[in-house]
């Protein structure tokens, strides 16, 4: 349980646990989904990373729908995924 996930430094768990608010987004209270959307503001650097970093994360599209329609690279969305990941708080 308390290996590391690989891709941002914390534990599997910690991963698993925050993907799992992203899933319930519409249904966290309004503190948490607040706390969501700082990580997200703090991680991009520029409004539309950030909608895009949402789409991925609580919409669930894929990173090459994403970039796709947002002209931001894969690998950017990818790095931007990974960031977050590390900046959420618990």
């Amino acid at each position: 349980m308390g290996y590391r996930g690989g891709t941002c430094g914390r534990t599997a768990a910690e991963e698993r646990y925050i993907q799992a608010t992203l899933d319930v987004f519409a249904q966290l209270p309004p503190e948490r989904k607040e706390a969501v959307r700082a990580a997200i503001a703090r991680t991009a650097r520029t409004p539309e990373e950030g909608m895009a970093l949402f789409r991925i994360l609580v919409q669930h599209k894929t990173l090459s729908a994403t970039a796709a329609a947002t002209k931001i690279p894969v690998r950017r969305l990818s790095r931007l995924r990974k960031e977050f990941f590390a900046l959420m708080p618990l």
